[in-house]
């Protein structure tokens, strides 16, 4: 288990990268020569923060 520094430590870097990732994902209708790309590391990035919150959601919670 994560002490309480690590799951906020954890849980920020989740919010910021689901954040980031959606804003990429939204920017590339604007560059349409690289919305492909842009949009595959938006959905990466979103789908990676959504799972480091879910991870501490979990360390703070507990497992079901």
């Amino acid at each position: 288990m994560l002490k309480a520094r690590g799951r906020r430590m954890i849980s920020a870097l989740g919010a910021v990268s689901a954040v980031l990732g959606t804003a990429v994902a939204y920017l590339g209708d604007r560059y349409p020569q690289h919305q492909d790309v842009m949009e595959t590391i938006g959905g990466v990035l979103l789908i990676a923060g959504l799972g480091l919150i879910g991870y501490a959601l979990q360390c703070i919670v507990g497992r079901p």
